[in-house]
């Protein structure tokens, strides 16, 4: 909840001049860091494509810090103070192909998605582990070992690290749960506004219409609104990458740096999202004369870089490069599980997704989950529409398939090869909305480009009319809408928002470390860390994540 007033009070739109303050000042600095990376596509999408960046240089930013200090709000301010003052040393180059429209629908968009806020208990995972794992950035250098205390907490995820330097001396303590994942819909929602004053201009391209489409998958992902969600933030974030892989493809080579940019972000926030990182591979190779030698080598210095300090920043919350895969686990560190507890944490993951409540025994191993798994999917009036979609665009794609070109093949092989990852291994659909979303709009966008009507004024308002009202379909079959219509929980206008805190009891462990267990379920919430639904007697007192306060003398 954002605030402890009564419940029932009338609040309806309480929160709303907080969270649109704290978004819009922080748009120029995330603008400012983007900046950095000179994107040097089309500047009809400068904004969006470069906000997005600028996430990406925050996130990449806060695990340098996170080395050795935690990402405190003095830290933030820094941050945002350093993104100001490049803001505004860039200004003209970041103001530059600026439309009414993108401005108009990008302030329009806000103001919606920030009325569908919702509560944060609608994400089971928020309380479970999104919020500590933002504390312990928030509050301390990086948690060496933290694995041990609570498995999902080594999640090497920078959406959590992003998080905490969102943070800043008037949005602290846990805000950023608030306005994170505002942020990357805003952007994409700008992409499309942008495209559409495009779209209306004449540029019916696969791309431009596709771009348009983005925000089908920014209507669903505000059921994450409210939460560090990373899910509902890769839903946005894969579609977008997407289309400016696509757009790479054509003869702009500006999209091919920041479509694999995009996508090593992406995969830095969950690494399933790893088939980005083949189709942004391709169009570098395919643009490589246009970039050049030197600047293909910083590029891969670049990329170096983020991924050896993603590796290291997981290597010493988990001993694993890539938690819970055990064949990544470095055995010989003091902190590393066994394997055997690697494994475990990594069947549970598999079997959850396929039918949660059963144990790894009873689902693994066969495929007598699938129909059951079918059943509870299709029950959900969002993702039944989605898997409609899907099936259309297929149609769709396979009637217009004589007019195949490498643009769609590229991007819809390396959809179905996201989807075919996260099938395979943990098929949650919440897990790969990003892919699925992308398998409906890239084929219809395709489509869209051949109609022979395309070029008149007339299909072109249809085709943003069309996108627009299945953006509010969408939102209302997630059960986004009735939430925010009935919203019980009442929220302050301009005091910082206050999380969900749970009835704890310390406990000991046989070497004096003290942590918190909650009394009743496993959620910690906005509790102080270390918060644990699994107590362990035998946690070690010597590691560096322990506080010193929480010592025995």
């Amino acid at each position: 909840m954002c605030s402890r007033q009564r419940p029932g009070k009338d609040s309806r739109g309480d929160c709303v001049l907080f969270i649109v303050l704290i978004v819009v000042t922080w748009i120029p600095p995330i603008l400012g860091l983007g900046a950095l990376l000179r994107y040097g596509g089309d500047p009809y999408l400068r904004r969006a494509v470069t906000g997005m960046l600028g996430l990406g240089v925050l996130a990449l930013g806060g695990m340098v810090l996170n080395f050795g200090l935690p990402l405190s709000p003095p830290v933030a301010t820094v941050a945002w103070l350093t993104g100001t003052v490049v803001f505004w040393l860039r200004r003209r180059w970041l103001s530059e192909g600026v439309s009414r429209i993108e401005v108009l629908g990008s302030a329009l968009a806000l103001a919606a998605i920030v009325a569908l806020m919702q509560p944060p208990w609608r994400l089971y995972d928020a309380g479970l582990y999104y919020l500590q794992a933002v504390r312990w950035a928030s509050e301390q250098p990086i948690a060496i070992g933290v694995v041990n205390l609570y498995g999902p907490l080594a999640y090497n995820n920078c959406w959590f690290v992003l998080s905490a330097l969102l943070e800043h001396s008037f949005a602290s303590d846990g805000a950023s749960a608030y306005f994170v994942n505002i942020l990357p819909m805003l952007f994409a929602a700008c992409g499309a506004s942008a495209a559409a004053a495009r779209l209306l201009r004449g540029d019916n391209s696969f791309s431009n219409i596709a771009m348009i489409a983005v925000i089908l998958p920014v209507a669903h992902a505000t059921e994450g609104i409210g939460a560090q969600a990373p899910d509902q933030a890769l839903t946005v974030i894969v579609p977008f990458t997407l289309v400016l892989l696509a757009r790479a493809l054509e003869p702009n080579d500006g999209d091919a740096v920041a479509a694999m940019l995009l996508g090593v972000f992406a995969v830095t926030i969950k690494v399933s999202a790893a088939p980005l990182l083949l189709g942004g591979a391709v169009a570098l190779a395919r643009r490589r004369n246009a970039l050049g030698r030197k600047r293909l080598l910083a590029l891969t210095g670049l990329l170096s870089l983020c991924a050896g300090l993603w590796a290291l920043r997981s290597v010493l919350l988990s001993g694993c490069v890539v938690y819970p895969a055990a064949s990544t686990c470095i055995n010989s560190l003091r902190w590393t599980p066994s394997p055997a507890q690697v494994q475990e944490e990594a069947r549970w993951i598999y079997a959850d997704a396929r039918q949660p409540g059963l144990t790894p025994d009873q689902v693994l191993g066969s495929w007598a989950w699938l129909p059951a798994w079918l059943e509870a999917t299709l029950s959900r009036l969002d993702y039944l529409i989605l898997g409609v979609m899907i099936t259309c665009a297929l149609a769709a794609m396979w009637a217009t398939r004589r007019a195949l070109t490498a643009p769609l093949a590229i991007t819809i092989s390396v959809t179905l090869g996201g989807i075919l990852y996260w099938f395979a291994l943990a098929p949650n659909p919440r897990f790969a909305l990003g892919f699925l979303f992308s398998a409906a709009l890239l084929p219809f966008a395709f489509a869209a480009s051949r109609v022979p009507a395309a070029p008149s004024r007339a299909f072109r308002v249809g085709t943003i009319a069309a996108a627009l009202l299945m953006a509010a379909v969408l939102v209302f079959a997630s059960g986004v809408l009735r939430i925010a219509v009935l919203r019980p929980w009442p929220i302050p206008v301009v005091a910082r928002p206050q999380l969900p805190l749970t009835y704890t009891s310390e406990m000991a462990t046989e070497s004096g470390l003290r942590v918190s267990v909650p009394v009743k379920g496993d959620q910690c919430w906005a509790n102080p860390v270390p918060c644990t639904p699994r107590f362990d007697p035998k946690l070690a007192r010597d590691w560096a994540f322990v506080p010193a306060d929480q010592l025995e003398p």
